[in-house]
């Protein structure tokens, strides 16, 4: 995780926040994404964020490791820009959905030697350069077919190929507010076991601030979708 060296060793802890990449911030010094703007004034807060998941990770992260710790606040940050599609994944999976929905205690990920973990970090390092390597592959052999001129005069993509295009409810599925309620009640109720304060933060996506931003309202989409926002707030 991003966090200073020591802050783990700590028996003060402030906050500790769970999400995903917005809170991880990978391309942000420390200083400057969300959880070190907080440091600003409660110096012992803990980045739990982690890039690519989806909200059921967020509470193995308070199952596995804020109850060790026991900080005086817990924060659980929502981006409505894909969570619920994040959320429906991952209730599918064995090793998140029915391990993790209905239950509160640990399997033991905060025993885990670092030397596994070191292992597993060097693999996701491995696979984000990976896919950096196949996205500049890609955008030169789109160069070099000269595809976007070709499509901008109507004569036919050459080279180009067919990507999967989602229909409206693989991007925005039904919410699952049944286990959604019973994760969220369950990640207040550990909190508030370890004398805490639970505190759900709502992450709205670009596109619904995009028009309040003067430099570039002029270039908002509109905003076609409400991301199960009411239904998520009323949880």
């Amino acid at each position: 995780f991003k966090n200073p060296r020591g802050i783990w060793k700590s028996e003060d802890l402030d906050l500790a926040v769970v999400g995903d990449s917005f809170v991880q911030a990978t391309s942000m010094p420390s200083s400057q994404d969300i959880v070190g703007v907080v440091r600003g004034s409660f110096p012992l807060s803990l980045n739990l964020g982690w890039s690519g998941t989806g909200p059921l990770t967020y509470y193995q992260m308070l199952v596995e490791y804020v109850s060790r710790l026991r900080p005086k606040f817990v924060a659980f940050v929502w981006f409505e820009g894909n969570d619920v599609t994040e959320f429906v994944r991952e209730l599918s999976s064995p090793l998140l959905g029915e391990k993790y929905i209905g239950t509160t205690t640990p399997f033991g990920l905060y025993d885990i030697p670092d030397e596994a973990l070191s292992a597993y970090h060097r693999n996701r390092v491995e696979n984000v350069l990976n896919s950096t390597v196949n996205r500049t592959i890609e955008r030169t052999r789109q160069l070099v077919m000269l595809s976007r001129i070709r499509s901008i005069l109507g004569l036919g993509a050459v080279g180009s190929r067919a990507f999967n295009v989602r229909n409206d409810k693989e991007i925005y599925p039904e919410l699952p507010a049944k286990s959604l309620r019973t994760m969220l009640g369950d990640a207040k109720a550990i909190v508030e076991d370890l004398e805490g304060t639970f505190i759900f933060v709502y992450l709205p996506a670009w596109q619904r601030v995009c028009h309040v931003m003067n430099r570039v309202k002029k270039y908002c989409p509109p905003l076609t979708h409400n991301y199960r926002r009411d239904e998520i707030l009323a949880i």
